[in-house]
């Protein structure tokens, strides 16, 4: 919410602030996916920033990006969002969130070590985003690799305890490993 704020102030100051725009498009769809507000309300504003970050920056990777991330998530449009990724990854090869959405896409397709390698790639331009790592054991946890799930879930929230989304699948993998005390801890 406080980066909403700051980032809504950056468009205002400067209208043609195109990655601010981008930026704020995925504050309003991340808000959306984790239960910040209700996706009706949240996606269109996503869209109309990031439709806004394109007109001004046709060529601004992470606007590309974040359009796949809609596309995907919102629109349930995957084709789209697959384009859009790789739009966004012939822009700028080392776009971690290119990287990152284009491994969310591939788990929907069941494409899990595709996935895998798109989020570790993301992981490496950016090792410290809490997210990244989580979706690592995240893909672990889907591959039904729980132990592999586990111990990146255990290092995700050693760099934060209370983040989570980690915590969440942490759970769900100690419980399939049959760790059943642990997963309620």
């Amino acid at each position: 919410q406080q980066a909403l704020g700051y980032l809504e102030q950056a468009v205002t100051r400067d209208p043609e602030f195109a990655l601010a725009y981008a930026c704020l498009a995925d504050c309003y769809a991340v808000l959306s996916v984790f239960g910040g507000g209700a996706p009706h309300d949240l996606f269109p504003k996503a869209r109309a920033a990031v439709v806004r970050a394109l007109e001004i920056d046709p060529e601004l990777a992470v606007a590309h990006a974040e359009l796949g991330h809609i596309q995907q998530v919102y629109d349930l449009d995957f084709e789209g969002a697959a384009q859009a990724h790789r739009r966004a990854l012939e822009i700028d090869p080392y776009s971690a969130m290119a990287h990152h959405y284009m491994g969310l896409l591939l788990i929907v397709r069941g494409e899990l070590d595709g996935a895998l390698q798109s989020i570790r790639r993301a992981q490496a331009l950016e090792p410290l985003a809490l997210n990244f790592n989580a979706n690592i054991g995240m893909t672990h946890y889907y591959a039904r690799r729980y132990r592999e799930a586990a111990r990146q879930l255990e290092t995700t929230l050693g760099m934060d305890s209370g983040f989570d989304h980690a915590r969440s699948y942490l759970g769900r993998a100690y419980l399939r490993a049959g760790e059943f005390d642990r997963a309620i801890h």
